[in-house]
């Protein structure tokens, strides 16, 4: 048997018998195989596909079987291009974790929180870590400063604390 074009000889070696030539043609004309030939796995496959259940294969059953080879040689394809393409990106995604840890800790290793909660270097002066937006910044001494006239901005606390109980008046709460 020659190997066809992207055919697969190895899948249609179980299906091999040698058969003589009477048993090959039925009464009805048709080229027909017995099951009892085969070995007892491919003869309990074709099993399956024997739809009129006479023991015999023919030609359009083998038909149904090579159909059925088929699919399930594209389902397993399918399959492995998916497997592969879930592993590529669980390697990016845990890729990009590691990234991300690595960034986070490369960050905070030369800072540290006071006990005022106010985040400072590490660098022996404890100066405070300097952030920025586009109205305002924070200043060398903690300050923080408008951007537009460059003067310190008086800021209250947005919470105050007060004794609450069931007899507080509503009123009062807001």
């Amino acid at each position: 048997m020659a190997p066809t074009k992207g055919g697969d000889v190895e899948a249609a070696k179980d299906l091999k018998v040698e058969v003589p030539d009477g048993e090959r043609s039925s009464p009805s004309g048709g080229n027909q195989i017995t099951l009892e030939r085969f070995n007892t796995p491919t003869r309990n496959v074709l099993k399956k596909f024997d739809d009129n259940g006479d023991g015999r294969i023919d030609a359009s059953e083998i038909q149904a079987v090579v159909s059925t080879l088929v699919a399930e040689k594209f389902k397993s394809k399918a399959f492995k291009i998916g497997l592969i393409v879930l592993g590529v990106f669980t390697i990016i995604l845990l890729g990009a974790m590691f990234g991300l840890t690595w960034a986070v800790v490369a960050a905070l290793k030369d800072t540290q929180v006071d006990n005022s909660g106010v985040m400072t270097t590490n660098d022996g002066a404890s100066t405070p870590v300097l952030t920025a937006n586009l109205d305002m910044t924070v200043s060398s001494d903690g300050k923080l400063v408008s951007r537009a006239s460059n003067s310190t901005i008086a800021t209250t606390p947005a919470v105050t604390r007060s004794a609450i109980s069931s007899e507080t008046s509503f009123d009062l709460l807001l």
